[in-house]
């Protein structure tokens, strides 16, 4: 296990953007491998999982995000003995805000014109205006998850997992100001705790209130759990290493191997995002955050397969443009969907994959670039 640096631009792990990709990956597969079948049960039993599990990903972006967003802030403070909060959410800002405004813009306005225009939908009827008008404001205000969480998913289906990028800067917010106030690590490990716990009395209050998917799936207080538990991860990281060293031993190929099947056994017996049974909804999450955090924890260990994998220079730099692919694989799959209609379900995949690659390309170097170069004055 590598030891935590003391400068903050020697903090880098490749395996984390291959990760990233990765939970980017697993987003994509459950978007595009409905209907999917095969006469192989094995592979059967794999796309079954994939398609109705394949949203852990998000689970995996938020703990990666909690993770990565913490440890900044502790080594900004390590180096300058303190951080800016100012600065923070500049840099931030600078990172989210222009590709999500772009996406937003495209989602509610520029697409269905076109779409319109070609007859693909008539997004002149009145009640896309109706939805236009309710869901724009909480859109462009990063309370998207909320408009989830009272209406369902967008009719602009473009933008509507967007509601990701609406709970992480929530979290943004809120938690460096627990972390600028809270110095001690004692502290700071029981503010992120709280957060565990406030997130599942949170699903406990709406399951018993009858609350179903996706308000409980997209409600800010029942979906921080993930994000802290990443924070936690990186307060350990950082302050308490050596309980990590201790467990360095559940990186190896066994352990890993095993945790990966007993993952795959869990997540083919219980459908979290099902409202029933009563447990599933309070516990499943979690769970399943914990398994997120178990498989960042390993990708940090430089020597075994599994992070040399994730670092593979391809994986690497999908890693580095996986907000892009994020943002506009959707788009990517209803291109694909409707430009090969009649082709097998495999090529649409494999052409729609290609295709948001190719606009995350071309997004992130001749858009998010220009504004990654500001943060860096």
């Amino acid at each position: 296990m590598a030891k935590p640096g003391k400068s903050i631009n020697s903090f880098y792990y490749p395996s984390l953007d291959g990760l990233r990709f990765f939970a980017f990956f697993l987003v994509f597969l459950h978007h595009s491998l409905f209907n999917l079948s095969s006469n192989n049960q094995v592979i059967n039993f794999f796309l079954v999982i994939i398609e109705k599990n394949g949203w852990v990903g998000v689970d995996l972006f938020f703990v990666l995000s909690g993770f990565l967003i913490t440890s900044l802030l502790i080594r900004e403070r390590r180096v300058y003995g303190r951080y800016s909060l100012k600065n923070f959410w500049i840099r931030r800002s600078l990172r989210i805000w222009p590709l999500y405004y772009l996406a937003l813009i495209m989602g509610f306005f520029v697409i269905p014109y076109f779409y319109s225009l070609l007859g693909w939908q008539n997004f002149s009827d009145p009640k896309y205006n109706l939805q236009r008008i309710s869901q724009l404001p909480l859109y462009l205000t990063f309370l998207g998850n909320w408009s989830v969480v009272f209406s369902s998913y967008s009719a602009f289906a473009n933008i509507s997992h967007l509601w990701t990028i609406s709970l992480e800067e929530q979290f943004y917010l809120v938690w460096p100001l627990v972390l600028l106030f809270i110095i001690n690590f004692r502290r700071t490990l029981l503010a992120g705790m709280g957060i565990l716990m406030m997130s599942i009395g949170t699903r406990l209050f709406m399951a018993l209130n009858m609350a179903k998917h996706p308000a409980v799936y997209t409600n800010t207080l029942a979906r921080m759990d993930t994000l802290a538990l990443g924070a936690i991860l990186a307060l350990i990281f950082f302050y308490k290493p050596e309980y990590l060293r201790k467990l360095s031993w559940l990186t190896n190929p066994v352990a890993l191997v095993s945790s990966l099947i007993i993952f795959l056994l869990f997540l083919h017996r219980i459908f979290v995002f099902n409202p029933r049974p009563l447990q599933n909804i309070i516990f499943g999450y979690p769970i399943i955050g914990l398994f997120m955090v178990y498989f960042v924890f390993t990708s940090l260990n430089p020597n075994i397969l599994f992070t040399k994998i994730l670092s593979f220079p391809l994986f690497v730099w999908l890693g580095k443009i996986s907000y892009g692919l994020y943002v506009w694989h959707l788009l990517a799959l209803d291109l694909g969907n409707r430009f090969l209609t009649n082709w097998p379900l495999a090529i649409k995949i494999f052409v729609s994959l290609l295709i948001t690659i190719a606009i995350s390309t071309a997004s992130y170097y001749l858009f998010e670039a220009r504004f990654l170069r500001l943060k860096k004055l």
